[in-house]
């Protein structure tokens, strides 16, 4: 990205050129984030309107929008700069992100979990910040747990956030014990070459297949492949794929950095860097049947017990508060 800001009053120049039609020379992504500010500049929103802002994108637009007609803004964070890339990314992202938590009515985290670092990394007042947790359709019927685990799985970016290289250093040790067992990894990102280097150099390759990036539309069959989800990430906003994979019958084990911990209470919740315990908690499932079962029928029936008409009924209430 060409854009060197590090600054609130730099942040501050940039929109002024917005404001004034002018756009600032940057990447191709950055000129689509620019042209989206105008093109809503150009519309002159209702008195009684009120914008619902998704993450760093739209923020620009969002801000915009207030300075010239006055238009509150919520700014829905899905996943922040500093979630993504750790504590230590204080870049143009970040402080866009900081800018536009601070300029909005209010701020809806997806966990108590993300509310909680957002407010100690952004400097954030508690009482801007509410939770209004992620949910899944409700239109999948109940499907039947698996009699034994068979195939583990791991869905993610291949990134430092989602740790891939953790989850192969659980599957290297629990492959000791039980070296029937499958790893189906997918995803993709800046870590996948190396993933598959890790795993020939484990020698765990027969044991493990890496699919690579799947279309939304194909990930039901992994969820059917399946017996149990695994999500180790180091720094985790919801993790909606544990809903999805509890919903699909498989039981769910998540690092203590997962926010959807709060959805699915019954899921296991283990240190994110203990991996003796994740081998343990993995064995327990494999070796004791009734407790692999047991927990995915709980984890389903957390799953089910949230839709996403719940989430539109919480954010409707927290708009009546903005305009109220």
């Amino acid at each position: 990205m060409i854009l060197k800001l590090s600054s609130r009053s730099q942040l501050e120049g940039l929109l002024g050129k917005l404001l004034s039609g002018q756009y600032v020379p940057s990447d191709g992504y950055f000129m689509k984030v620019q042209r989206l500010c105008c093109h809503l500049l150009a519309q002159q929103p209702a008195a009684d309107v009120i914008v619902h802002a998704h993450d760093w994108h739209s923020i620009l637009a969002a801000i915009a929008l207030k300075r010239r007609y006055g238009t509150p803004f919520i700014l829905h964070i899905h996943s922040t700069q500093a979630e993504r890339q750790g504590e230590q990314a204080m870049d143009f992202i970040y402080e866009l992100e900081q800018w536009g938590m601070h300029e909005a009515e209010k701020v809806i985290c997806v966990s108590a979990n993300s509310a909680q670092f957002i407010r100690q990394h952004y400097s954030l007042s508690t009482h801007k910040t509410h939770i209004v947790h992620n949910a899944c359709p409700s239109s999948l019927s109940t499907v039947c747990v698996s009699a034994e685990i068979k195939c583990i799985l791991f869905i993610g970016r291949m990134c430092s956030q989602k740790s891939p290289e953790l989850m192969i250093e659980i599957m290297r040790r629990l492959l000791a014990i039980h070296p029937q067992l499958k790893l189906l990894i997918a995803g993709e990102g800046d870590e996948l070459s190396a993933i598959r280097d890790v795993v020939d150099f484990c020698q765990i390759a027969e044991s493990v297949e890496i699919l690579g990036m799947l279309p939304h539309s194909n990930v039901h069959l992994l969820y059917q492949r399946a017996d149990v989800l695994c999500l180790p990430s180091i720094e985790e906003p919801f993790g909606i794929v544990a809903v999805e994979a509890a919903q699909h019958g498989l039981s769910v084990l998540l690092s203590d950095r997962c926010g959807v911990k709060e959805q699915l209470a019954s899921a296991k919740v283990i240190p994110h860097r203990d991996v003796t315990m994740w081998v343990h908690e993995l064995d327990e499932l494999v070796k004791h049947r009734s407790k692999h079962r047991e927990l995915a029928s709980s984890v389903q029936k957390e799953a089910a017990s949230r839709t996403w008409k719940d989430a539109a009924d919480e954010i409707l209430a927290i708009y009546a508060s903005v305009v109220n």
